[in-house]
């Protein structure tokens, strides 16, 4: 009989330490931190999305060429584009947003999901996000009326898709790689109505507020795409930017060469050459509100 007892009493404890180590929570395996301090990077969108019922604003400022030197003070003096918009974040994972770019009087509609998102313990390597936008030229009708065919109202319309794809390599670095297609409806001879693109961009965080960006956007040369002979030829858009953020600010300096603040119109249009001092001194800037 004692050593029955002495097995029960075995028994229940073993009993009870199974039970105690079901009843202890899995702990959910969460999205990586902050793998950006704002969705926009330069020219560029980020697979950042902020958290859901946040009311985003959003302002873009891109001076002139500085390369006339103080003719127009280094581009400050001469025309300039901007762009003010708003997004809203339905879900944590999706978010919409619409904006007015001086530029081609662009009126603009985006959104942003998140497909998949990189984990804290690297079970999911990286984060994947579709961004689209369809835009309005909101120009003067004569402007389309010069063209070789009758105006209808679609010759305003334009698109642009991508997909991001962003690994968060550490604390200081992340980097971005994506595939675009842009489209414009009606555009001047020699100029092509669609561009494939690729684009690389990135962040080195180099204190707790502050960090380096760049970007290069590759605007892809495809025969088969190609509708008629194209008399221009689009330059890629290489930029650098100094971010300094807060938990609802985010704060730009960017120089870059290419300046119409839309990414089918840059991809398409964009005729500044880096190489050749085709700079732009600009900014960004966010504000978040969350309700």
């Amino acid at each position: 009989m004692k050593k029955l007892g002495i097995y029960l009493i075995i028994s229940l404890l073993i009993v009870t330490l199974v039970k105690g180590q079901d009843s202890v929570p899995v702990q959910k395996d969460k999205p990586i931190r902050s793998p950006f301090e704002s969705g926009m990077l330069i020219d560029n969108e980020t697979m950042v999305i902020p958290t859901a019922k946040t009311l985003e604003l959003v302002i873009q400022h891109r001076f002139g060429e500085m390369s006339n030197g103080m003719e127009d003070f280094y581009g400050i003096w001469a025309p300039s584009n901007i762009r003010l918009g708003f997004n809203y974040s339905i879900l944590n994972t999706l978010m919409v947003g619409v904006g007015t770019s001086k530029d081609y009087r662009l009126q603009d509609f985006r959104m942003k999901y998140n497909l998949l998102q990189q984990t804290r313990s690297d079970k999911i390597p990286l984060s994947i996000t579709l961004y689209g936008n369809f835009a309005i030229d909101a120009r003067n009708q004569d402007v389309f009326e010069g063209y070789s065919s009758p105006y209808e109202l679609i010759d305003r319309f334009s698109y642009f898709g991508e997909l991001i794809l962003t690994r968060k390599f550490s604390d200081i670095f992340t980097l971005q790689l994506s595939g675009s297609f842009s489209h414009i409806n009606k555009v001047p001879e020699g100029i092509e109505h669609d561009k494939i693109g690729l684009s690389f961009a990135g962040r080195f965080k180099i204190s707790p507020q502050s960090s380096i960006l760049f970007q290069y956007d590759i605007p892809l040369d495809c025969e088969k795409m190609k509708e008629n002979a194209v008399l221009m030829n689009v330059k890629p858009n290489f930029g650098v930017a100094w971010e300094i953020a807060t938990s609802s600010h985010a704060f730009q300096i960017t120089l870059s060469s290419a300046k119409l603040l839309s990414r089918q119109y840059d991809m398409i249009y964009n005729e500044y050459d880096w190489t050749e001092g085709d700079i732009m001194l600009g900014f960004n800037m966010t504000r978040l509100w969350s309700f």
